[in-house]
């Protein structure tokens, strides 16, 4: 069998972001290799099809677009948004289409990305039982980067607030139930936006704050995403 691997091994949202490029390889009969850092390798249990691997077995540089030549195709992943514009690696001020860039790049709509799925599973109930949810609720999301920092995000509308964060060993997408049936939500620019994005919400409210002080706003993520953000920038916070 034809094997792929695709070089996008930082960043969560990233790698569900393309989660419909790895089904188009998987869908024209290419085994589908993805490297990625070693603290997101349980992704694995939720995409299936695709062989999760420790980005530490391949000598990609975070710098350069060096390819194996080991007989595999490569997708340097990471690197489409200067490879596409002709930038210097890492430079480049066109925010905008960093995400975009993954499909244009392969040449493939970038509404593709709304076809995003995985595997959900029994801990999305067990997490909504221990979370002891019997009550409207605003569901909050203050975290981004995989060292969670974070924005003050804490708003009072009366409702209870819930706060998206690490517990026990549910992961980000055990909140899929959490997240759908919030009545309003509040998030910081993360990977969860778009988990929230392919998910049958129903939340009256939906708002969007930038990563600050990295970005003073939200403008680099809106011509991707169709639900009716509320968009926040940093003088919000």
């Amino acid at each position: 069998m034809k094997e792929v691997v695709i070089n996008q091994f930082a960043g969560l949202g990233d790698v569900l972001f393309i989660e419909p490029i790895y089904r188009h390889y998987h869908n024209l009969g290419y085994k589908v290799i993805a490297p990625v850092n070693p603290d997101i390798l349980w992704i694995a249990e939720y995409i299936d099809y695709v062989q999760f691997e420790n980005k530490l077995k391949y000598k990609y540089s975070y710098e350069t677009v060096e390819q194996p030549e080991d007989g595999r195709l490569h997708i340097p992943m990471r690197f489409s948004h200067p490879l596409l514009r002709g930038y210097e690696l890492h430079y480049g001020d066109e925010r905008e289409n960093w995400m975009p860039d993954k499909y244009t790049y392969l040449k493939l709509p970038i509404e593709l990305w709304h076809t995003m799925s995985w595997k959900r599973n029994d801990r999305e109930m067990e997490l909504w039982k221990e979370l002891n949810i019997n009550e409207p609720y605003n569901l909050i999301n203050q975290n981004f980067g995989g060292n969670f920092s974070q924005v003050p995000i804490n708003p009072n509308n009366g409702l209870r607030n819930i706060y998206l964060s690490k517990i026990g060993n549910y992961t980000l997408l055990d909140w899929a139930q959490v997240i759908e049936n919030a009545d309003n939500i509040y998030t910081v620019e993360t990977s969860a936006i778009y988990i929230i994005e392919v998910l049958k919400t129903k939340a009256k409210e939906l708002h969007m704050y930038p990563r600050s002080p990295w970005l003073p706003n939200c403008d680099y993520i809106k011509k991707i995403m169709t639900k009716n953000w509320t968009y926040h920038d940093e003088s919000e916070l």
